[in-house]
């Protein structure tokens, strides 16, 4: 076997063999991960939701008791200042009168001084009594000379308080005092819980004090708690409930309510209580519905109780959250997978056909070059440069090595060549760099040319000069973003000469840089504008202009994924011209090919939407494959343009009608009524059968 075979054939198939290779094992561990995946994701769902709205439960249990606490020491503080202040205007009527006005006139005037503050809607007001138990300001009414003895004053637990008062202002001067007392505002006698401080005043052996109910304090912080906690909202949907423990929601679905609801017999809430009460698991799974929905979902809640309110306050997750992100992600895997065999394929296309290239060049260049190249060094040789041949086992190369010594001899005139190669790059390379702020600095004599700028228009020129339309300046300023953000960028640009014609450039952007920091960017491109014609030609059918068959083919397999994307309904219509070759074969293949011209005219006419698409399939048969939403306007639709095309009046003496009229083969289905491209195209080739047997010139449709 030859030497240049034997490459050719090994290259060739290495390549060919690592391709499928990387294909077929990159799929198989895409999918072993994602079944291993799933597993994780559903324990890390529940595990992650659990933890956050047990978070979110004890933040705001923490936050009630830290209001709480606060709340009850700003009390404290406030009536300790208060009964200080009333403590300092006795001592001071006191100290200003004592030795000008009898005892009971000075007392007089201290009871009518404290008399009439009060705070808090006139229920925390200032009380005084002696410590044996005298009452001097008693519930706001002066009791001075009415010997009225308050010593064995008991509260409804029994606690005598009077007692207990003189007993601090005694022993420790002053300090709180927690019992049972009436309100002054209300007349039924039922007494409420109170906090007081008392302070001794020393003259007359008394103790001021002053105290605030406690469920007035309690209920204005309970307001403002379930305010805060209406406002709360986390993740996917999640807020904060409270309910009370006698079964009244006092904030529900978020909301706090003006008025609390009763919803104790309903059996969530009994579930509620349960695991509020249950030491060791505070979690329980109901169904409730969502915000945004009246359907009852899957959840599970996470309550605990707050003694101190007698509130439950919970949170919840919705449980199928982890089935709609799987979902997700199963749709993402399918179309990485999708996109990787295509871009494998389209790889494994170029790749084939390079090494394929390369490999002949090879070949060719070991059956025929040597004697090309031996007689191109005698030409260029100037200096002499021996190397030893007889270490050089081929005898092809030992002849181009007795060459290579006359070559080399022109070493000197390298930097020469180097300075011309420059010039030629820049006459043919499309080349220019352009600043930090994306003003052009440089631009060589191919960019000047392929733009129709010279080169002095260019420079100085921020470089969306290139850009003429609202479109393509809108995708460089994306393309800016995205070189801002990684320094560099590759990909194929529509651009706009001074001329106002259209060039398409295959772009490569480069970020330079100068201690660590991008000091401009150079960019080198390809004019590829022939190209972009004959990719156009490719997709196009010669005669009608209309998309040809290789496109359908592309097309009818992304406009089914596009559809099962966005959960939409798509219709294929087959069309095939009536008696076609009797037509040809009366009027001549001219006058045939004119009928398929007008018959494209009209259907060109009725797909002027982004998802109509209009094809020649073959001979007088053509194809539209368009997205609808319902069956009726469908089919129409295809009625239609069956009507349009016999309006046009074209003679066929050989049709019923005694125009042209075309059959047409309808098919509709909804996204997941469609298993795939083939079966699809059988059900509309199915129909036009259908149509042609029962006389032609009629729409059916394959139900």
């Amino acid at each position: 076997m030859k030497l240049s075979k034997l490459i050719f054939q090994s290259i060739f198939w290495v390549a060919f063999i690592s391709i499928f290779i990387v294909i077929t094992s990159s799929i198989f561990f895409q999918y072993r991960d994602f079944q291993a995946e799933k597993t994780n994701l559903k324990e890390q769902f529940m595990t992650q939701n659990k933890e956050l709205i047990k978070n979110e439960v004890n933040k705001v249990i923490t936050y009630i008791e830290y209001q709480h606490n606060r709340y009850y020491s700003e009390v404290k503080e406030r009536l300790s200042q208060r009964v200080n202040d009333a403590y300092n205007i006795a001592m001071a009527i006191y100290n200003q009168n004592k030795n000008s006005m009898s005892k009971e006139e000075i007392q007089y005037l201290i009871v009518t001084a404290l008399q009439n503050i009060s705070f808090s809607n006139h229920r925390s007001y200032y009380f005084i009594n002696s410590n044996q138990g005298d009452a001097i300001l008693y519930n706001t009414q002066s009791k001075l000379g009415k010997n009225e003895n308050i010593w064995q004053l008991q509260d409804k637990n029994g606690t005598l308080f009077i007692q207990k008062q003189a007993n601090i202002a005694r022993s420790l001067k002053s300090g709180f005092v927690k019992n049972y007392f009436v309100k002054p505002d209300q007349k039924m006698g039922q007494e409420y819980p109170k906090l007081s401080y008392v302070k001794l005043f020393e003259p007359y052996d008394w103790h001021i004090g002053m105290g605030e109910y406690i469920d007035d304090m309690q209920e204005r912080l309970e307001e403002n708690m379930l305010e805060w906690i209406s406002t709360i909202r986390f993740g996917n949907q999640g807020y904060i409930y409270v309910n009370t423990l006698d079964g009244h929601a006092l904030v529900f679905n978020g909301q706090k309510l003006e008025k609390p609801k009763y919803w104790g017999s309903d059996p969530v809430f009994k579930k509620e209580v349960d695991a509020a009460l249950n030491k060791e698991n505070h979690y329980f799974y109901y169904k409730f519905r969502k915000l945004d929905s009246m359907e009852l979902s899957n959840k599970l809640g996470y309550v605990v109780l707050f003694d101190d309110f007698q509130w439950l306050i919970g949170s919840g997750i919705y449980i199928d959250e982890i089935t709609l992100t799987l979902e997700k992600k199963r749709e993402e895997l399918n179309r990485s997978i999708v996109y990787q065999i295509l871009f494998f394929i389209f790889i494994s296309i170029i790749l084939t056909a390079t090494v394929y290239y390369l490999s002949k060049r090879i070949q060719k260049f070991l059956d025929s070059s040597v004697n090309y190249m031996k007689y191109t060094f005698d030409k260029a040789s100037k200096e002499y440069y021996e190397v030893n041949t007889e270490k050089i086992t081929f005898k092809e190369f030992q002849a181009l090595a007795k060459s290579l010594n006359k070559t080399l001899k022109s070493r000197e005139e390298v930097q020469k060549k180097l300075r011309n190669y420059l010039k030629i790059v820049d006459a043919n390379v499309i080349t220019f760099s352009i600043d930090k702020k994306g003003f052009i600095t440089e631009a060589s004599k191919a960019m000047c040319k392929v733009s129709s700028y010279t080169y002095d228009e260019l420079v100085g020129q921020h470089f969306t000069v290139l850009f003429d339309t609202q479109s393509e300046t809108v995708l460089f300023k994306e393309i800016w973003r995205y070189i801002k953000r990684v320094h560099g960028w590759s990909g194929e640009i529509q651009n706009v000469d001074k001329k106002g014609e259209v060039y398409w450039l295959k772009t490569y952007i480069h970020a330079n840089f100068k201690d660590k920091e991008v000091i401009d960017y150079t960019i080198i491109a390809e004019d590829i504008t022939d190209k972009k014609r004959v990719e156009h030609l490719s997709i196009t059918d010669g005669l009608t202009q209309l998309f040809n068959r290789r496109y359908f083919n592309e097309k009818m397999h992304s406009e089914i994924n596009r559809v099962k994307r966005s959960k939409s309904c798509l219709a294929f219509m087959m069309i095939d011209v009536d008696y076609f070759k009797m037509y040809n074969d009366t009027y001549g293949h001219l006058e045939g090919d004119e009928v398929l011209k007008e018959v494209a005219n009209v259907l060109r006419h009725f797909t002027k939407r982004s998802t109509d698409f209009a094809f020649r399939l073959g001979g007088e048969e053509f194809g539209l494959l368009f997205e609808c939403e319902r069956v009726n306007s469908a089919e129409g639709y295809a009625n239609t343009i069956k009507e349009s095309i016999e309006n046009l009046k074209i003679k066929h003496r050989h049709s019923h009608k005694g125009y042209v009229t075309v059959s047409i083969g309808l098919v509709i289905k909804q996204y997941n009524e469609i298993q795939g491209s083939n079966e699809f195209y059988k059900c509309a080739d199915k129909a036009l059968y259908e149509a042609k047997q029962l006389g032609r010139n009629q729409v059916i449709m394959d139900v």
